[in-house]
């Protein structure tokens, strides 16, 4: 069977797609801007103009907004019409809780990071579904993700094999500040913070998988990023990165058994043989590294429930609710970024927990919804053929699942990008097996 051009993504039931062609180019370079800015945001903050560390966090978020604005002209069709209509409503709605919230006491420049935070993300999922409908196609941006693996890589092998003091773990003027007992630092690549990392093993190695299962892989490409994939997981440091690879893993071996077929079972095998030796040769490369690391998460693990921990973190938003408020304390008041304006809130790490609390009885319905829009698209997954038989899909819901259902999706900045870069992926596996004979 022959695969249809990415051109059929811009016709439907309701017709060819007639944004206007200099919205389409727009929609273009956003779309590689955002991913371009969401792998090198945290690079250009520690290494190249740290001065300008504030404005960077919010670049992305301001740009999608400006997108948004300069797409309310454009000649959309009645299905694009109707989403960017329900975004609109739902972005006035928020507005209109930020604003009863400044009227109450907040301070204006945390308002403002709040509609920034909140929104851009729902900015950029209803951009990225419009951009997936022309003819122009996520594929480009899927190999750009999988061609940074291998920078990545190398990032994270000088910043855990170099002293904490060196040129490659400086964040601006400081140096990093998570380190091992042996004094082996947690790298972080082109991120700020190592919990950046850890998101970018899920959307990267989601990306990895759909390139990987196409009918005509770069098998270089494949065997790089694989073995890059596994060199950042290893050197990285990060316990939520291991477990998100657990969970990549036994997702798209569901999507395998699924599938059924030979030529599916082959692929894993293969990937598994890959993965497994270059783990091997890394364990051998740098074995202090990995050492420190190994006891480093075999202290933590006897310090902690590492089960309960994560469990705390899918519904220990329920404790917040009895002490929650009408409206919240306000948006963004409980978040670094807000902290750093001025807010005199105290920082929540948990995103459930601090939407609870910022947003109340509005922020204890985003969890909820955020968490059932999670198993209603594992329902319709399985539910649909070519959809649960199609392994990118799996490996695409498998990193976004713990974003969010329990991770970050509005806060910080990188955490965001991953968010709707995940849910991106998602978008374009699920067009894929619907539009394209398998």
């Amino acid at each position: 069977m022959v695969a249809k051009s990415s051109a059929a993504f811009a016709i439907d039931a309701t017709g060819p797609t007639r944004t206007a062609g200099g919205s389409r180019r727009f929609l273009k370079v956003w779309a590689y801007g955002y991913v371009v800015i969401w792998l090198t945001e945290g690079a250009l903050r520690k290494w190249i103009v740290p001065s300008a560390s504030s404005g960077l966090y919010f670049a992305r978020d301001l740009v999608t907004v400006a997108g948004v604005l300069c797409l309310l002209g454009a000649a959309l069709n009645r299905r694009e019409r109707l989403l960017m209509d329900a975004v609109l409503v739902i972005s006035a709605a928020f507005a209109l809780v930020v604003f009863l919230q400044f009227l109450s006491g907040a301070s204006p420049v945390v308002s403002v990071i709040a509609l920034a935070s909140y929104l851009g993300p729902l900015f950029a999922v209803a951009l990225f579904w419009i951009f997936l409908r022309t003819p122009f196609g996520l594929e480009p941006l899927i190999r750009l993700i999988v061609w940074s693996l291998p920078v990545q890589a190398v990032l994270c092998v000088l910043q855990a094999t170099t002293p904490v003091y060196s040129r490659w773990n400086a964040v601006g003027d400081s140096q990093v500040s998570l380190i091992t007992s042996d004094g082996v630092a947690r790298a972080s690549g082109t991120f700020v913070a190592p919990i950046g990392l850890t998101a970018y093993v899920a959307v990267s190695g989601a990306a990895l998988v759909i390139l990987a299962w196409q009918r005509e892989p770069g098998r270089f490409r494949t065997v790089v990023g694989t073995i890059s994939w596994v060199m950042v997981l290893a050197t990285g440091g990060s316990r939520g990165a291991v477990l998100t690879a657990a969970v990549l893993m036994v997702f798209v071996a569901t999507g395998v058994v699924l599938n059924g077929s030979i030529r599916s079972l082959g692929k894993f095998f293969a990937a598994a043989v890959c993965a497994g030796a270059a783990f091997v040769a890394i364990k051998l490369a740098f074995s202090s590294v990995l050492d420190a690391f190994g006891e480093r998460f075999e202290s933590a693990s006897q310090s902690e429930d590492t089960l309960a921990r994560i469990i705390r973190a899918m519904f220990g938003y329920v404790e917040q609710v009895r002490s929650m408020t009408l409206l919240g304390d306000g948006a963004a008041t409980h978040s670094l970024a807000g902290k750093a304006a001025g807010s005199p809130y105290a920082w929540v790490e948990n995103e459930l927990d601090r939407l609870v609390v910022e947003l109340g009885l509005l922020g204890f319905l985003i969890v909820v919804a955020r968490q059932l829009i999670c198993l209603t698209l594992l329902v319709h997954i399985v539910a649909q053929t070519r959809l649960r038989k199609d392994v990118g899909v799996w490996a695409a819901f498998a990193a976004l699942l713990p974003m969010i259902f329990y991770g970050g999706v509005f806060a910080p900045s990188t955490l965001s990008g991953s968010a709707v870069v995940s849910a991106v992926l998602l978008l374009h596996q699920v067009c894929a097996a619907k539009n394209l004979e398998r």
